[in-house]
C-alpha cells in the first residue's frame, strides 16, 4: 500500500514535469533542426525562443534593433532572429517585401500589443486590411490635406501663442511636450472636429503626454505576452490593472481619450455641426458612409481605429518635428540658411504661415524635412510582413509562405555608403546632386514604408513638418537649456525613436526673434 501511495505521489507530482520537459525538448529539436527555418543563419538561442528577443527588449530597454544589426555583421544579409521570423538587411529586397502584389498578413506577435484589432495597424488579415485602408485613405490624399491647411495654420498659430507666454515668463519650455500637443490636436481636429485641446492645457499637457508614453510601454511589454493579455487587462477593474501592470492604466486612458469624441460624433450624425467646424472629418464620413458594412461602423471598431490614428499621428510626427527643430537650433549656420530661404515668403516675424504649396518648393526646407525623416523616421521598429499565399525568394534562399519576414528601414537610412556621415543633419546632401546619386538616396529613403501597409498619413505628417517648423524658427529664437545630442539621439526601439531613459528631452528658452 505504501508503495502504491509513493507511486501515486510520484505520478501526480513528477509526471506533469516530465511531460512538460519532453514537450519542451521536442519543440527545441524541431526549431533547431527540423523547422523549415532551421537552414537560415543566426544565433541558436534566437532560433530556440522569443525570450532571446524579449531579453533585449524588456531587460535591455528595447535595444533588439541594434542586436539585429550586429547579427547581420556576423551572419550576413539574411538572419533568423526568432523561432518564426527572418530579417533581411538588403534594400534591394525592400520593394519585394512591400509589394502590392500578393497577400500580406500582419504578424500576430505584434498586432495584438495595443488591443485594437479593429484598427488598421491591428488588422491581421490582408483582405480585411485592404477594405479598411480603402475607406480611410481618401481622407489623406494630397488634395484633402491642402484643404485642411487652415486647420493646421490655426494650430501653428496657437502653438506660437503658447510659446509666447513662455517667452514672456522666461520659463523653460518643454519643446517635446509642445510639439506633441500640436501634432495630437491637428490629427484630433481632422478626425473628430475636436482637437482635444492639449495646446490649451497647462505646461503643454505634461500629464497627458506621460500617460500616452506609459501606455505605449504597456503595449510594448504585451508583445511578449499571450494575445488575450491586453484585452483582459483593459477589461478588468482598475485595482486589478494597477496590480498586474500599472502602466496598463495609462493605456486605458489613451483609449478613453478618443472614446468621448467618437461617441459624441455618433450622436450628431447630421451635417450641421461639421459645417460649423469648417471642414469635413474622417470619422464623420466613415460613420455616415453608405459603402461600409454596419460591422465596420460599430462603436468599438471606430474607437479602436481612432485611437490608432491619433496615437500614430501624434507620437510619430512629434519625433520628426522635434528632431528637425533641435537640429536647426543646435546648428546656427543651418538655421540662418533656412531663414534666408524663407524670407521672401515670410519677410518678418508677424508673417502668416505660407501655403503648403509654396513651402514645398523651397529646396533647403525640403532637405531639412528629408533629413529629419531620415534620422528620425516615425518609428525604428521592424517593418514586418507575413506572405500569406506564396514563398518569398532572397537570392538563393527560399522563405516559406506564412513565415514572418521583416526589415528595419532605419538601417538603410543611416547606411554610410549611401549617406556619408550618416548621423549628421545635413539638408544640403539633398541639393545639387547628380541624378544617379539622388536616385540611390531616394531608394534608401523609406520613412513611411511602402506597399499595402504603407503609412496612410504621409501627406498630413509632411504638411505639419513643412508648416510648423518655419513658423517657429522665424517667430522665435531658441536657446537650448541643459540639452545636447544625448537627449535626441536614437537609442532604443520603443516602437518609435526614443532617446535614453535618463533624458529630460529637449528643453529651450524662447527668445524674441532676431529674424
Amino acid at each position: 500500500m505504501l508503495g502504491l501511495l509513493k507511486i501515486g505521489i510520484f505520478t501526480i507530482f513528477w509526471l506533469p514535469i516530465v511531460a512538460v520537459g519532453i514537450y519542451a525538448l521536442g519543440v527545441a529539436v524541431y526549431r533547431l533542426f527540423l523547422s523549415p527555418l532551421a537552414k537560415f543563419p543566426g544565433p541558436k538561442l534566437a532560433a530556440l525562443t522569443r525570450k532571446y528577443e524579449s531579453y533585449y527588449e524588456a531587460i535591455q530597454n528595447y535595444e533588439y534593433v541594434w542586436k539585429i544589426k550586429q547579427m547581420h555583421q556576423k551572419y550576413g544579409p539574411i538572419v533568423r532572429i526568432s523561432p518564426h521570423e527572418i530579417h533581411v538587411d538588403d534594400i534591394e529586397f525592400f520593394d519585394r517585401l512591400n509589394s502590392f502584389q500578393g497577400k500580406w498578413n500582419k504578424d500576430p506577435y505584434t498586432a495584438h500589443q495595443f488591443a485594437n484589432p479593429g484598427s488598421l495597424v491591428g488588422t491581421l488579415d490582408h483582405d480585411v486590411h485592404r477594405k479598411r485602408r480603402a475607406a480611410v485613405l481618401p481622407f489623406f490624399s494630397k488634395q484633402k490635406i491642402y484643404a485642411l491647411e487652415p486647420v493646421i495654420t490655426s494650430m501653428v498659430d496657437k502653438l506660437c501663442e503658447k510659446m509666447e507666454d513662455y517667452r514672456k515668463s522666461g520659463e523653460v519650455l518643454p519643446l517635446r511636450n509642445a510639439l506633441h500637443c500640436f501634432a495630437v490636436d491637428v490629427v484630433g481636429e481632422y478626425c473628430f472636429a475636436e482637437s482635444g485641446g492639449l495646446l490649451d492645457r497647462p505646461k503643454f499637457a505634461l500629464n497627458t503626454m506621460q500617460n500616452h508614453l506609459l501606455g505605449l510601454k504597456a503595449g510594448l511589454r504585451a508583445r511578449y505576452l499571450p494575445s488575450w493579455y491586453m484585452g483582459a487587462v483593459r477589461g478588468a477593474p482598475e485595482w486589478v490593472r494597477q496590480s498586474v501592470d500599472p502602466a496598463a492604466k495609462h493605456f486605458e486612458v489613451w483609449h478613453r481619450d478618443v472614446d468621448g469624441p467618437v461617441r459624441r460624433m455618433e450622436e450628431r450624425k447630421n451635417d450641421e455641426f461639421f459645417e460649423k467646424a469648417g471642414h469635413r472629418t474622417i470619422f464623420h464620413e466613415l460613420i455616415n458612409s453608405p459603402h461600409l458594412p454596419p460591422a465596420e461602423k460599430e462603436t468599438v471598431r471606430v474607437i479602436q481605429e481612432a485611437g490608432a490614428l491619433v496615437g500614430a499621428g501624434g507620437e510619430s510626427t512629434t519625433q520628426v518635428l522635434l528632431t528637425m527643430a533641435y537640429c536647426l537650433i543646435a546648428s546656427p549656420e543651418k538655421l540662418a540658411r533656412l531663414r534666408e530661404e524663407l524670407r521672401p515668403l515670410m519677410p518678418n516675424t508677424n508673417s502668416p504661415v505660407p501655403s503648403l504649396r509654396q513651402l514645398e518648393q523651397l529646396p533647403y526646407l525640403i532637405g531639412c524635412v528629408k533629413e529629419a525623416l531620415r534620422l528620425r523616421t516615425g518609428k525604428i521598429a521592424r517593418h514586418i510582413r507575413l506572405p500569406r499565399d506564396r514563398p518569398l525568394y532572397y537570392k538563393d534562399w527560399e522563405i516559406p509562405a506564412g513565415t514572418i519576414v521583416s526589415m528595419t528601414p532605419i538601417l538603410h537610412q543611416i547606411d554610410p555608403d549611401v549617406f556619408p556621415n550618416p548621423h549628421a543633419f545635413l539638408p544640403e546632401r539633398w541639393m545639387n546632386i547628380e541624378e544617379q546619386q539622388r536616385i540611390r538616396m531616394e531608394h534608401h529613403f523609406v520613412p513611411y514604408s511602402k506597399g499595402t501597409r504603407q503609412c496612410a498619413g504621409i501627406n498630413l505628417a509632411n504638411a505639419e513638418l513643412y508648416m510648423c517648423v518655419p513658423a517657429l524658427v522665424t517667430r522665435f529664437d531658441f536657446e537650448l537649456f541643459e540639452t545636447d545630442d544625448w537627449d535626441v539621439d536614437m537609442a532604443v526601439d520603443a516602437h518609435h525613436h526614443s532617446p535614453r531613459v535618463d533624458t529630460q528631452s529637449v528643453r529651450v528658452f524662447a527668445k524674441a526673434s532676431t529674424f
